[in-house]
């Protein structure tokens, strides 16, 4: 008797953990006509993301079946958003503050083909775009950001341990700040390629003073048109920056140094640098002698190395 109820209660333990299991699935979906009492497959789609989240496996996808307009999501786990051949748009901060924010813990996640729209306003509408708090990697791929504007970071990315963000072709716009890299810990490890940065407070920061690194690399990108700095580098902190064939146009200030960038290094190659009211030199700014330098009353102050 004690053996078939021990077999019994091995059955349904079983059964329990499969229906757990089946909970999650590695790629759920939302769409504008969907209803979270669906299943979120591609048949009976879901309406939120954060409803999807919860069917969606660690390491998984939510896809995105049709256009429309969706609120902000807080990533709990690592799993990528993906929106190919529909107008997606997140037009409302999460209750985390953001469009967006990741707290995926050492996982990575991936946002394609999505835009971000936060008209200024109250909450749910005001906040940043992108949060990222924690996890191995962040991935943003042909997203546009700010559109209608939004109010402080399009990104921000402050993770407190060692952690990637790689920005490919996207623009951002319309933002207090357009990315922010201000890592509180461990080296944060930044590629922007191909993204377009404009019409910001400050365009693209990096910020050293919270207690970690910075190792960055901007190609074949524009940044342009900030009311303040295209780039601008706050110290104290390791700091290190590499521009290549961009162009850094039309800002109030090309570059900005703050605060003892003394372990500051920003080094320009095969790129543009023109069109701006002021710009501030420093001998953290290195150039290869390959550049387009207009107001060449500065030329003299970059060192070649």
């Amino acid at each position: 008797m004690r053996h078939l109820m021990n077999l019994k209660a091995a059955v349904v333990g079983g059964l329990l953990l499969g229906a757990t299991a089946a909970q999650a699935e590695p790629v759920t979906w939302v769409s504008a006509t969907g209803t979270d009492a669906n299943t979120c497959d591609i048949a009976a789609p879901c309406r939120t993301l954060r409803h999807a989240l919860t069917k969606t496996d660690a390491g998984g996808t939510i896809g995105i079946a049709s256009s429309g307009n969706f609120a902000g999501v807080n990533l709990t786990k690592p799993v990528s958003i993906v929106a190919e051949g529909v107008q997606a748009v997140i037009n409302s901060a999460a209750g985390c503050g953001a469009a967006i924010c990741v707290n995926a813990g050492s996982g990575a996640v991936t946002l394609r083909g999505i835009t971000i729209d936060l008209p200024f306003g109250g909450m749910p509408n005001a906040g940043h775009g992108i949060l990222f708090f924690s996890g191995a990697a962040l991935y943003v791929e042909k997203t546009h950001i700010g559109e209608s504007g939004i109010q402080k970071f399009g990104i921000g990315f402050l993770p407190s341990a060692p952690a990637y963000l790689r920005i490919s072709d996207t623009v951002i716009t319309n933002s207090g700040e357009g990315i922010s890299i201000a890592p509180r810990g461990g080296t944060a490890t930044v590629v922007l390629n191909r993204v377009q940065v404009k019409g910001i407070l400050h365009n693209v920061t990096f910020e050293g003073q919270f207690g970690g690194a910075i190792q960055a690399t901007i190609t074949n990108s524009t940044i342009s048109n900030a009311v303040g700095a295209g780039l601008l580098v706050i110290g104290p902190g390791s700091i290190d920056v590499m521009v290549d064939r961009s162009n850094i146009v039309n800002n109030a200030y090309a570059t900005e140094f703050r605060d003892g960038a003394n372990n500051t290094r920003l080094r320009v190659g095969d790129s543009t640098i023109a069109g701006f009211d002021y710009h501030t030199f420093l001998d953290s700014l290195l150039s290869y002698g390959s550049n387009e330098i207009d107001r060449p009353v500065s030329v003299e102050k970059i060192p070649y190395k």
